[in-house]
């Protein structure tokens, strides 16, 4: 096709000589016809016509020696002229792609038949591959990992900007994140076709970046225009300044206070409304430091309700966790300091943990913790032990600074251990272990 557009050219070039050399042949016979009027008239208009006809003659001689020149050779000015288009293209090729390679952004290219046909290097970037798999467009939104935003739902490749722009769409879009290995990183893309000439499409393009940051602050500029949007208006004074401080205060001291709120709630066991096992063991393990560094006595009780399966198989799911319940808040009132804590162990067992407490002390709150369910009377038909909800307990005592390669486990196994001979005795009693 290039090869044509220059033999075209060529050929006009050579069409615009013979139309030169035409003009100039009947200036010839102008001049002549006046050079013989002119002789008659006056020496001098002779000389200025003899001139201006020598300059005519010589400038179609010349013309004639240049179009036979351009005749013979035509081969070569035709090759030196695609040699010519050739380099310019590749030159402006370079560029392009210098061009592309250093835009701070992702482009995509595929071909008519939606095979890739280009990427820079910010794309690779972006999509995490170091070379671009030969893949269809059908299968982008897979081997790239392309999701709908906020979802596990993978983008549907009909929907795919550059798929639309395949169709003839110019899109954009911001709904889409790309899954990587450790991270998700949410793009903005713009596509559109390129047409040819006759208004076929042969390339589609998209452009694409990382909106991770932008993400995040359209989410805080949101969240901060929802809370001060009627107040930003009005902030034309020193006055108005000092009171969105003193909003932002407020609002700071609400957030700590719902912080520590959550942080409760989070050692929270949802069912009894006392600590869970993940507060149990951070508590724990917090003591057990503290008596490694002075000389003082740690306890640990553990409480299992008697027979509670068969509580539950004879009353009920509801009424058994009603029973927990009953049964946690007993054993809280049990207990008389701030530093005792009282948690869920799981099932239908509780734990307490007693700092600065010996063996003596633990063995009086085992005793009032049995006395505080006895009083509840919850009554239990099929206990072989007791018409009313027992609990069966394992007291454990260290009464020394621990060994350094000890751990909680050691006191909590103590522990176990007691409620195990507990149970094993009858249930609805109390054992004690000290280490």
């Amino acid at each position: 096709m290039e090869e044509t557009i220059v033999n075209q050219k060529l050929v006009l070039e050579i069409e615009q000589l013979q139309q030169a050399l035409k003009e100039l042949r009947q200036e010839k016979s102008d001049l002549e016809i006046l050079w013989q009027t002119a002789v008659e008239h006056a020496d001098k208009l002779e000389a200025l016509l003899q001139n201006k006809a020598e300059i005519a003659l010589q400038e179609k001689n010349d013309l004639e020696i240049l179009l036979e020149t351009t005749t013979q050779h035509s081969d070569v000015v035709t090759a030196l002229l695609q040699n010519e288009a050739i380099a310019v293209a590749r030159e402006s090729e370079k560029r392009l792609s210098q061009f592309l390679e250093a835009i701070p952004v992702g482009v995509f290219v595929v071909d008519a038949q939606g095979k890739p046909y280009y990427a820079n290097q910010r794309a690779r970037q972006i999509l995490d591959k170091q070379t671009i798999p030969h893949v269809r467009v059908e299968q982008l939104s897979e081997t790239y990992r392309f999701f709908i935003a906020g979802t596990h739902t993978l983008y549907p490749c009909e929907q795919l900007a550059i798929v639309r722009a395949l169709h003839g769409e110019r899109i954009n879009v911001d709904d889409m994140e790309l899954h990587l290995d450790d991270k998700l990183v949410p793009l903005e893309v713009w596509a559109t076709p390129i047409f040819d000439d006759d208004g076929r499409i042969l390339y589609a393009i998209a452009v694409f970046q990382d909106i991770t940051q932008r993400k995040q602050a359209e989410t805080e500029r949101l969240h901060f225009i929802q809370e001060h949007e009627a107040k930003n208006a009005a902030l034309r004074s020193n006055a108005q300044l000092q009171q969105e401080i003193q909003e932002r205060q407020r609002i700071e001291t609400e957030l700590q206070r719902a912080n520590r709120e959550l942080e409760r709630l989070a050692a929270l066991d949802g069912l009894t409304q006392v600590a869970n096992r993940r507060r149990l063991d951070e508590y724990l393990q917090q003591e057990w430091q503290r008596l490694s560094r002075v000389n003082s006595a740690l306890s640990f009780i553990l409480c299992d309700v008697d027979y509670f399966k068969r509580y539950n198989d004879t009353y009920g799911h509801q009424a058994g966790d009603e029973c927990l319940r009953q049964i946690a808040q007993a054993i809280r009132r049990a207990v008389r300091r701030p530093s005792d804590l009282v948690a869920r162990y799981g099932g239908e067992e509780f734990a307490l943990v007693l700092p600065n407490t010996d063996i003596n002390g633990a063995m009086q709150v085992a005793a009032s913790v049995h006395w505080e369910v006895k009083l509840l009377k919850i009554p239990h038909a099929h206990s072989s032990v007791s018409e009313y909800i027992t609990v069966s307990v394992g007291v454990a005592t260290i009464e020394n600074t621990p060994d350094y390669n000890n751990t909680p486990s050691v006191l909590i196994g103590l522990a176990d251990s007691a409620l195990y001979e507990a149970k094993n005795q009858g249930r609805n009693r109390i054992i004690k272990k000290v280490h």
